[in-house]
């Protein structure tokens, strides 16, 4: 189809993933095509990652510069009458240079095709890269594949499994191969006017902030579960679903985002990641009860969070006094009970030593606080600070400290 946008023509086409190895050129990270930026590989790969591991995958459509080398042809109803806005388009190949990845230093040769004979990209490229690379990783694996599988005895146990994995190589192959993306061919011949698209591209796009991301992306079980762990009596209706950071002036307690970091410091810590394996491993019911349940221990040993439950106490109030208004300090009091579980103990236990806290979490740190007293601590908060330092590495160094004070508890928490 044809159509006109910014006083040019554009030509909007869908085309299988593996056809952009041959029509489009791959980017190298370390040479930007003129007027793009540079790539960053793990991003693209793991956009090749999820097209493979997500069958319900989405990605929007990609968009290129024609710098003169497309030929539409208008379809005719065979009277002669042209269909202006319909018809064929035709796109070079691109003879494809050897991706960076192939060769032995990672230096691909020049392109094959001279660069004025290619289209260019102006929004696409990780998902280009991605493609192309996710494509070929399968056909080296494959190949090998088929190599271990014609040195192995046949009617063994090991040809079987062979056997079985190629198959699957075979169908992620043939998924990916025929699956498309749609392709914005817009034709501009003139390369300073091609940059600026870029320019214009970049600026206006917007993204979503992490709060929405937690709200929409249900491919994560701390999102998943999202809506179902808010319904608990000290965050029902004091969640905000926008915004990243809790001003001053809010009358919300935390953001969306902070209860999925929260959830994940119960499951993993709170420097900790949820591999895929882990995620599999997940139920969303228990994920559900296990933050419940760590909201009631909460709410049990901290008076000014049972206030906030209440409705008796605005968050307001709580930030400007407590450094529980803070969710670094929600943060760390979750990985504090993801380690005191792992070593073994239980909930009551660690109930009652996070209820001796309960008189250190005044707000603002004054300099004879307990947190100002390990010298890793006192680096985490700041004399004067109403929160501790959010750095992940910091939030850790807290929580060392509070495993050992449960331990050995200090004296001015025996006080």
């Amino acid at each position: 189809m044809r159509s006109r946008q910014g006083n040019r023509d554009v030509y909007t086409v869908r085309v299988k993933l593996g056809e952009l190895r041959d029509i489009l050129p791959i980017p190298h990270p370390e040479r930007p095509q003129p007027g793009n930026r540079r790539i960053s590989v793990p991003h693209a790969k793991g956009f090749g990652r999820y097209i493979r591991t997500r069958k319900n995958w989405t990605a929007p459509s990609l968009l290129v510069r024609d710098p003169g080398v497309c030929t539409f042809t208008p379809l005719s109803d065979g009277d002669g009458n042209e269909f202006s806005d319909a018809g064929y388009l035709t796109i070079p190949y691109t003879r494809r240079e050897i991706p960076f990845w192939e060769t032995s230093d990672g230096e691909a040769p020049p392109p094959a095709t001279p660069p004025s004979k290619q289209l260019f990209t102006i929004d696409g490229q990780h998902r280009i890269f991605g493609a192309a690379y996710e494509l070929d990783r399968i056909e080296a694996e494959i190949a090998a594949c088929e190599a271990r599988l014609n040195s192995s005895r046949e009617g063994t146990q090991k040809h079987r499994e062979l056997s079985g994995r190629l198959e699957e190589l075979n169908e992620h192959f043939y998924r990916l191969h025929n699956e498309s993306i749609g392709l914005d061919i817009y034709a501009e011949p003139d390369t300073s006017r091609g940059m600026q698209m870029f320019v214009d591209v970049a600026d206006n796009a917007r993204g979503i902030t992490a709060a929405i991301r937690a709200e929409l992306d249900m491919s994560k079980i701390v999102n998943r579960t999202l809506a179902k762990v808010t319904e608990h009596p000290l965050l029902d209706g004091l969640v905000d679903p926008e915004q990243d950071r809790m001003k001053d002036g809010s009358d919300m307690l935390i953001g969306a985002k902070h209860v999925t970091d929260i959830t994940r410091a119960l499951l993993v810590g709170v420097a900790g990641r949820i591999s895929v394996a882990r995620e599999a491993e997940l139920d969303d019911h228990e994920v559900v009860k296990l933050t419940h349940s760590f909201l009631d221990l909460l709410v049990d040993a901290f008076g000014d969070l049972k206030s906030v439950r209440d409705r008796t106490m605005l968050p307001q109030k709580l930030r400007d006094n407590s450094l529980l208004g803070s969710v670094g300090m929600l943060r760390v009091l979750a990985g504090t009970y993801y380690r005191l579980t792992e070593d073994g103990a239980d909930h009551h236990s660690i109930s009652a030593f996070f209820a001796q806290l309960n008189s250190h979490m005044a707000a603002p740190v004054a300099e004879n606080s307990i947190w100002r007293t390990d010298s890793k601590v006192k680096e985490s908060f700041e004399y004067g600070a109403s929160a501790p330092v959010m750095r992940t590495q910091n939030l850790g160094y807290i929580v060392d400290a509070l495993v050992a004070w449960y331990a050995n508890r200090p004296a001015q928490l025996t006080a």
